[in-house]
């Protein structure tokens, strides 16, 4: 533990680093990272405060006390003091975040209703917005109005920054376990039961799901800066084994904030998704935030897992040549949950294209692929469709029908 020691006390609290120096800061961050866990470990975990000596722990708590503006230097320049001050805004139990602005504001009024009417999900709901140019003043108050909804502005949190804006909500939000939900999907379960029911994120914190696989990848780039990914990331995973460039999808992820090391990935996400990072090399590599959360897990080496099936499709049997195959799917891109169960879809597409309506009359199966392989997906057609085995298609439920049919109709009543 010298070895950490030493290198934290070499840092200069006045010390500047450009974030866009992917090297420095993966080292500095692991290390604070590192720190910050050692330090305040549970019980039956390494301490690095039993091999210090007592000037060397009094030298450490100091450095720690101010080494969080060094690293973080646009998280703790408002709202927050310090990484304490920042978990104690952590007030409320569980509750949901979603993102909108004026241009989706009646998708996520579809989506809050969706949740409370269609879900019967009651748990808070706080709407994250980028400044008053992004939501009027008017919805802002309209949200307000509603149950158990609270607006907030971003800037209020985290000013002055172009970013994308879901990891700076998930940290700003006021819920130890936040359940976050895209406005643009389409829920089977209630964000509450997801929680409650998953394994994986009681025993990681976090929950993820795998996203469909595009085109071959080249990690390379990231090698860079995360010099040694988990044996997971370097065995099943696609994207460190150059299967895909792609890995994740980020329309449905839950946190347990109240969990140091989560906490610790969440600000090295946001850091990522800082613009003049982006700028600076992640928008060449990845596409949006997606692949930046279980990434910052993997450079701060904490541990996670993604839920273990593959995206797929839910929608009709394809046909071809006026014959149904019974072993490919069209429609929309769809995830399950940990034991096989329609868990939600992306209709952001069907949306686009005004096939919400084509897809619900022929909703009726969907495909859970054994392997995340590009050239079982064409998705060059809409709606998409991924080929695979005959034991992959199950049947939509009747449950699950009528769930749809409830959401179309909330969509038609809207206002």
């Amino acid at each position: 533990m010298t070895e950490v020691y030493d290198f934290v006390q070499s840092i200069s609290q006045d010390a500047i680093v450009s974030p866009s120096s992917f090297r420095s800061v993966s080292k500095l961050h692991r290390a604070y990272a590192l720190t910050m866990s050692l330090f305040n470990s549970a019980d039956g975990e390494t301490n690095l405060k039993d091999s210090l000596t007592a000037d060397q722990s009094k030298n450490m708590i100091e450095k720690m006390q101010v080494l969080h503006q060094v690293v973080y230097p646009w998280a703790f320049v408002n709202s927050f003091t310090s990484l304490p001050s920042l978990m104690d805004s952590f007030k409320h139990p569980k509750g949901i975040v979603l993102c909108f602005g004026d241009n989706s504001f009646e998708n996520g009024l579809l989506m809050i209703h969706h949740i409370r009417k269609n879900l019967n999900c009651n748990l808070p709901i706080e709407v994250f917005y980028n400044g008053i140019r992004d939501l009027s003043a008017a919805k802002s108050l309209a949200l307000n109005t509603l149950k158990g909804v609270t607006a907030r502005n971003l800037q209020d949190v985290f000013p002055g920054r172009n970013y994308h804006i879901k990891p700076f909500a998930v940290l700003a939000a006021s819920f130890k376990e936040v359940v976050y939900v895209d406005n643009d999907i389409i829920l089977f379960q209630s964000p509450d039961e997801i929680a409650s029911s998953s394994k994986i994120f009681k025993k990681y914190g976090t929950l993820f799901f795998k996203g469909p696989s595009f085109e071959l990848g080249n990690s390379r780039w990231a090698r860079w800066f995360i010099k040694h990914p988990s044996s997971a990331a370097n065995t099943t995973g696609r994207f460190f084994t150059n299967l895909s460039k792609d890995e994740m999808d980020a329309s449905l992820m839950l946190f347990d904030k109240a969990r140091l090391k989560v906490v610790l990935g969440l600000l090295t996400t946001c850091h990522l998704n800082l613009r003049e990072v982006r700028e600076a090399g992640l928008d060449k590599h990845f596409q949006g935030d997606k692949e930046t959360y279980w990434l910052s897990l993997e450079l701060l080496r904490v541990p996670y897992k993604f839920a273990p099936v593959f995206a797929g499709v839910a929608g009709h049997l394809q046909e071809k040549a006026e014959k149904v195959m019974p072993n490919s799917v069209c429609g929309l891109r769809s995830h399950l949950d940990e034991v096989g169960k329609l868990l939600y879809v992306n209709s952001g597409s069907a949306r686009f294209y005004n096939g919400l309506d084509k897809w619900e009359k022929t909703l009726s199966h969907y495909i859970a692929p054994a392997s995340g392989d590009q050239w079982k997906m064409d998705s060059t057609v809409q709606q998409w469709c991924i080929s695979g085995s005959v034991p992959e298609v199950f049947l939509v439920s009747t449950q699950e029908k009528d769930l749809v049919r409830k959401y179309r109709q909330s969509q038609i009543d809207m206002p």
